[in-house]
């Protein structure tokens, strides 16, 4: 069977086998997540195979590209872009064959698995790691029971088939029949599991998957980081000392990212070659502590954005642009009288008060404040940037948000970013509810073009709620300098700062009032130049540079036993 023979050399480079449940081609946050760990691992002299489901369909990108294992699946009818595979003897051979094949041309033999599935590709991972003789890592990117909640009618009886199911695909892998039973049963032959947020490998541990688990962040990208103006305290990537990216993927692959910051082709409609798109699995559930005051959403940080410098880079949308809304109007926020009414929560830093300018920059767009150099507005203000990033499927909360946003009746305009088979009802509600001119469905855009489009917007809105195990796209946010609203406590806990709570509540009804409260405190706070400031921490710690080297850690003490 194939496999490492020497594993004793500390530093020498790996060969890691990486299993997915989809192509890693294919929409969603874990497919990003897998992509970059393979660009940095390979940047750091390492060798990597992705096994995954065979696509269906003409013109796929990576379609020649020797590191895909490509195992024969059946599309998934709603949505061909995805694919199912019976994870039986015929798929286990395509493993092995697809495997020996890769050797055959030069590649070394695999020294360890890093299973980053949930379902067929965990089980093929598994069992070819026992096959190989090689250390088993396993990647934990979902909470199984929420998903399978939030997407079946039946969820107790999924549970109790697909903990069934995987009793009779790695045989003696443990009883139980709820979602943490399933992933216990995963985890039962692993030498490392790893976990993308604090609070997710806590809740592992607490349910018994497994001990310890170590946490490694999803991260983004240090070279499109660079290019767009992030890192901290608002330096670019360069000047931090992050690379540019060389590769075409982050580096003008889709046409030099967004020019002048207008909406996709038309209407925001057209569709990218590239299925990079934000969203998915990140940020587990949880109860964390409520704002202030019901409904009201909070800033999680006192510290008031600074003066951000202008371009992105590559055509991206710039941030310094007249009349910033996370700049005072005027010069000045005041004595923070705006925080009195409604619960708004004034800034307890000194430099929020009178130390922010006006708007500066040229840009023809014109900002929320409609200030200039001088403070003085110019005209009247355009509505506060909003942006949404994800799959639009019912445990994201699309829908919610898209009525949280209608009854708010805040100044905002916001633009969704990805696709999914909500977004025909997205538009029916957006139209019923008399918001369709302030709603831009841009549908999937690259990876490069969603995080300039991110750093040009005034805020993210983050609105699953208990099911992320991370939730990537307010740390990718916090980088790019801009602050979130956030609906689950777990990611607001874990981000430290630079955002706006939404206040928890039982009932959906609640939630979406919960949410609009929070939209109006947002806007309210973007234009009076109070919004909260990301936490250095993410910034620093979330660059993909720094999440690779933490997990070649992890596969080398599991190398090591």
């Amino acid at each position: 069977m194939i496999g490492a023979g020497d594993v004793d050399g500390a530093e020498r480079p790996l060969h890691v086998v990486l299993f997915a449940d989809q192509h890693v081609e294919t929409s969603g946050g874990a497919q990003v997540a897998m992509r970059l760990q393979r660009r940095f691992l390979e940047r750091l002299g390492h060798t990597v195979t992705v096994v995954a489901p065979r696509r269906h369909g003409r013109d796929l990108p990576g379609a020649g590209d020797e590191a895909y294992v490509d195992i024969p699946s059946i599309p998934v009818p709603t949505d061909r872009e995805y694919a199912f595979v019976w994870p039986g003897s015929r798929a286990d051979r395509a493993v092995d064959e697809g495997i020996a094949r890769r050797v055959a041309r030069g590649a070394p033999l695999p020294d360890v698995v890093h299973v980053q599935a949930d379902f067929w590709g965990a089980f093929l991972g598994v069992r070819f790691a026992e096959r190989a003789g090689i250390p088993l890592v396993i990647t934990m990117h979902n909470r199984v029971d929420a998903g399978i909640e939030a997407t079946t009618p039946a969820p107790r009886l999924v549970l109790r088939a697909l903990n069934a199911w995987r009793r009779w695909q790695l045989p003696g892998s443990g009883p139980g029949d709820d979602g943490w039973a399933h992933l216990a049963g995963l985890a039962s032959r692993a030498a490392a599991v790893t976990a993308p947020s604090a609070h997710f490998a806590r809740r592992l541990e607490e349910h018994g998957v497994f001990r310890p688990v170590d946490v490694v962040w999803n991260g983004i990208d240090d070279g499109v980081l660079a290019d767009l103006g992030g890192g901290s305290a608002g330096a670019a990537g360069e000047q931090a000392g992050v690379a540019r990216s060389e590769d075409p993927d982050v580096r003008g692959r889709e046409g030099g990212g967004t020019g002048s910051g207008a909406p996709g082709e038309q209407a925001g409609v057209a569709r990218s070659e590239d299925p990079d798109v934000r969203g998915s699995e990140g940020g587990g559930s949880g109860s964390g502590a409520p704002g202030e005051q019901a409904g009201v959403a909070r800033s999680e940080d006192p510290d008031v954005r600074g003066s951000e410098g202008g371009g992105s880079g590559s055509g991206a949308p710039g941030r310094a642009r007249p009349g910033d809304p996370r700049r005072a109007p005027g010069g000045s926020t005041g004595s923070g009288a705006e925080s009195g009414a409604e619960g708004v929560a004034r800034s307890e830093d000194p430099d929020a008060h009178g130390s922010e300018s006006g708007g500066v920059g040229s840009d023809a767009g014109g900002g929320p404040g409609g200030g200039s150099g001088s403070g003085a507005p110019d005209g009247p203000a355009a509505p506060v940037r909003l942006v949404w990033v994800g799959r639009m499927s019912p445990e994201k909360r699309l829908l919610p948000f898209l009525e949280a946003l209608a009854a708010s009746g805040a100044d905002a305009r916001a633009e969704v970013i990805g696709a999914g088979f909500e977004l025909a009802a997205a538009r029916r509600l957006v139209a019923a509810r008399g918001i369709a001119g302030r709603v831009d469905f841009l549908g999937r855009l690259p990876y490069r073009e969603t995080l300039a489009r991110v750093r040009a917007a005034d805020a993210l809105v983050q609105t699953s709620i208990g099911f992320e195990t991370q939730g990537m796209t307010p740390f990718e946010a916090a980088c790019l300098g801009t602050p979130a609203i956030v609906s689950d406590p777990d990611i607001a806990d874990e981000m430290g700062g630079g955002v706006w709570r939404v206040e928890p509540a039982a009932e959906e009804p609640a939630r979406v009032a919960a949410l609009a409260d929070a939209l109006r405190v947002a806007v309210r706070d973007l234009r009076n130049g109070r919004a909260p400031r990301p936490a250095e921490r993410v910034v620093r710690e979330f660059r993909q540079s720094s999440r690779t080297d933490a997990m070649v850690a992890v596969y080398r003490r599991a190398l090591a036993g």
